[in-house]
């Protein structure tokens, strides 16, 4: 009786076996037999947006666009060596937000952050006030963390905000992140400290 019972569960695991196998391959041809729809808790739909409006203007494209848009933006070291191509500029008289850098790599936008103090929150409703115009203008996150929530914009540009007492949101072009991340890399381990060879 118990080698009828192992050769049973020998066949029903590798019936199982065999099915989650065709199911991947299916999935993996783009044949699934089943396809569920993305629950779209909120019903909002999950467009793409091709640009990112601040303060009712499209991102600056270069450097130019940031002094044509914002004559008061100054630029701001920060730290890294010229070699990379990455520089940053303030922004400090915002109507609706306290702060924003914007950073530029060889010579195109490649990021914003926006600030937002605890005050500016608390005036703009408190954090859920926030999240939910977040949420309005993006969607539903495709991340949600304690403290994190990614939106991922379109194929090329991602919104991260973090949040606690204040807020942070960040706009970041994915498609120079890896060249900004390699580059930086390489200039912060190629320093110029003196170890004796």
């Amino acid at each position: 009786m118990f080698s009828t019972l192992q050769s049973q569960m020998r066949r029903s695991a590798t019936r199982q076996l065999i099915a989650a196998f065709s199911l991947l391959l299916l999935l993996a041809a783009g044949q699934a037999p089943l396809r569920a729809e993305p629950l779209d808790y909120l019903n909002i739909p999950q467009v793409p947006i091709d640009t990112f409006n601040f303060e009712g203007l499209s991102l600056p494209k270069n450097t130019e666009d940031l002094k044509k848009q914002y004559p008061s933006a100054t630029s701001e070291s920060i730290g890294l060596d010229e070699k990379v191509g990455l520089v940053c500029f303030v922004v400090k008289d915002l109507p609706q937000a306290d702060l924003a850098r914007f950073y530029f790599f060889d010579g195109s936008l490649y990021q914003v952050a926006i600030t937002y103090d605890p005050a500016r929150i608390e005036r703009l409703g408190g954090m859920s006030a926030v999240l939910r115009k977040l949420v309005s203008s993006f969607g539903p996150s495709n991340h949600a963390a304690t403290t994190r929530w990614t939106w991922m914009l379109n194929s090329s540009l991602r919104a991260d905000f973090y949040g606690t007492s204040g807020g942070l949101l960040v706009v970041t072009k994915t498609n120079l992140s890896p060249v900004v991340n390699k580059r930086t890399r390489t200039t912060e381990l190629t320093g110029a400290t003196d170890l004796g060879f």
